[in-house]
């Protein structure tokens, strides 16, 4: 057998190995009461963004792709997700101490004018989550207008629990159709979504 066949043969034989070593794609319970939105008002035009460019590795509402379920890219995307959530987790926010709190506020506006975010292979695999120079512009605005607010001592309107859960179930939604799926599809994901968030929506 010619050494080309045996080492096409060895890297495929490694390929199957190492699928046995796969890194948990289980996300995090959330509890409503410790997402962002429930301690800073977020705009709707502010959520979009953070929703479509921050949220699979800033949240715990992370959309694991196909080929995250594949090694080694699955240890990859699993080092960047567990990373991202350590530096910063919209999920978690309101468990953090506001004096960090208020550092990554600066740090976000920070990071997205220097382009650092959402980095440069990201909107690669997904190119909804590219930010243009408007939407930078929006989360600048909205950092320095919570950080003043903060400041003045001003206590930050906060929904109750049962709108908080539809607006996390319907921006779950639209993430999960973002990609070019269809309505239908769209309402079914929040349908999910909701489910998942035990939302009781009543519709008049």
């Amino acid at each position: 057998m010619p050494w080309f066949n045996r080492l096409a043969l060895a890297v495929v034989g490694l390929l199957v190995v190492i699928q046995v070593f796969r890194p948990s794609r289980i996300n995090p319970i959330v509890e409503p009461k410790n997402e962002i939105a429930a301690s800073l008002p977020v705009p709707p035009e502010v959520a979009d963004i953070f929703n479509r460019s921050c949220g699979d590795c800033h949240s715990n509402h992370t959309i694991w792709p196909w080929y995250s379920a594949v090694a080694p890219v699955s240890w990859l995307v699993a080092y960047d997700v567990n990373h991202g959530r350590s530096e910063l987790n919209f999920s978690e926010w309101g468990m953090g101490n506001p004096k960090k709190n208020a550092d990554v506020l600066q740090k976000i506006c920070k990071e997205v004018q220097e382009k650092k975010m959402p980095g440069t292979f990201y909107p690669l695999l997904h190119p909804t989550a590219k930010l243009a120079d408007a939407d930078i512009q929006t989360v600048c605005r909205w950092t320095k207008t919570v950080q003043l607010g903060t400041s003045a001592g001003a206590k930050p309107s906060t929904p109750d629990s049962s709108e908080l859960r539809l607006k996390i179930g319907y921006s779950i939604a639209r993430r999960n159709s973002s990609d070019g799926k269809n309505k239908q599809s769209e309402q079914a994901n929040f349908l999910v979504a909701s489910s998942l968030g035990k939302l009781k929506v009543s519709r008049g």
